[in-house]
């Protein structure tokens, strides 16, 4: 009797995880088994942000993408597909933090599967300080396809089996899976099916007074500590192989508000930065000379006074551009996409400015960033008073 006993309770056990798998993998509160739905951006209000580095990796098995964006969070307010009247289907695959290390493997995990038209990648100035983690939390390398090789049938298998249990069985899955069910989280982000993600909390302005002043403080502390030699070995390494694999690619340095400017000068960092840029410019140059082709282009935004110099302090009608000093909103998303893909000035762009930069213009864009950054200061006392208060800058 012990014996039927023990059996039955196994087959019981056995068939609960069986429910408990299939219930989580039909929902799929991860995104990860089912094919994105890249046209009609449906939404989630489960927080994905521990679990990106894990989905993103799944979603690029099964996409066709003609635009990929790779970048950090503050490339996820872009939308691959909300351009252009052809339909263009396309995928953002920002993670928070992504290292150019992880932009590299993501891009060719991506290629092996299916080599996207388009891609554009956002360069970020802090991901080339000299002690940047190769990677962060999350990340797992034996997850992603390095060679032809790993899209067999048994190799694929051995990379996906350990998502598995993750995903399919534990209590957090089963809990998520029944939050996604009956949408009854909300954690403050919305994750869209095509790879973007945003805040869904009101922006008044005192909240963005506070964010943007203590993420200043935050970045003002790490561009201190920061090395002043840049590393430019990976970014190298990423141009090779986009020219190897005959990629179609854009590149653009992401854009800050100018409290961040500000930070970079008080921290002495701000000629660095603006070398970052000449560097940048050498490394794709070389690049090209090395493949006999023409450079990829190079794409700035710093020189927006109207969305980077936007007022911090003053409530705003319209919206807000940035939400803080490194994010911004959908709406100066499409400005992005709009001026590397199309370079047009459109009603809806008439305000903004952009560049595509080359040898012969970054002594320009240069001055007219430093320029902003003086009516910036001069415009806004009392917010840079605050942020120097709280950041311990005497004056």
């Amino acid at each position: 009797m012990n014996k039927f006993y023990s059996i039955g309770v196994l087959v019981l056990v056995l068939v609960i995880a069986a429910m408990s798998a299939l219930f989580c993998y039909v929902v799929d509160p991860y995104r990860m088994y089912h094919q994105p739905n890249l046209k009609d951006r449906q939404a989630s209000q489960i927080n994905l942000l521990l679990y990106l580095r894990l989905s993103k990796a799944y979603q690029l098995e099964k996409i066709n993408p003609e635009l990929l964006i790779l970048g950090s969070s503050r490339a996820a307010s872009l939308i691959p597909s909300s351009n252009g009247s052809d339909g263009i289907q396309g995928y953002n695959a920002s993670l928070p933090g992504m290292t150019l290390y992880e932009i590299k493997q993501y891009l060719q995990h991506a290629v092996l599967y299916n080599k996207p038209k388009k891609v554009i990648i956002a360069l970020d100035y802090p991901s080339f300080f000299e002690k940047t983690p190769k990677f962060q939390s999350g990340y797992l390398e034996s997850r992603l396809a390095g060679t032809q090789d790993d899209l067999k049938i048994v190799n694929s298998v051995i990379r996906h089996y350990q998502d598995l249990y993750r995903t399919l069985l534990t209590s957090s899955a089963i809990f998520d899976s029944i939050r996604a069910l009956f949408d009854i989280e909300h954690s403050g982000l919305t994750f869209y099916s095509d790879g973007t993600w945003s805040s869904t909390v009101g922006v008044d302005h005192e909240t963005r007074k506070t964010h943007f002043l203590m993420i200043a403080n935050q970045y003002y502390k790490q561009s201190k500590k920061a090395e002043t030699q840049h590393d430019l070995s990976l970014l190298a390494e990423i141009i090779r192989y986009c020219y190897q694999q005959k990629l179609n690619v854009s590149f653009y340095i992401s854009p800050t508000h100018y409290l961040m400017i500000d930070a970079y000068q008080d921290a002495e960092q701000l000629s660095s930065f603006y070398l970052w840029h000449q560097e940048v410019l050498q490394v794709l140059t070389a690049q090209a000379q090395a493949a006999k082709q023409p450079p990829f282009p190079l794409f700035a935004f710093q020189n927006d006074l109207h969305a980077a110099g936007e007022t911090i302090l003053a409530p705003s009608i319209d919206g807000y551009f940035f939400l803080d000093v490194m994010h911004f909103n959908f709406a100066y998303g499409d400005v992005i996409i709009d001026a590397i893909l199309n370079q047009s000035k459109n009603d809806a762009q008439k305000e903004h400015s952009h560049i595509q930069l080359k040898q012969d213009n970054l002594n320009q864009y240069i001055s007219d960033v430093d320029t902003n950054l003086k009516k910036y200061r001069q415009n806004n006392p009392e917010i840079l008073s605050l942020f120097h208060a709280k950041a311990n800058i005497v004056k």
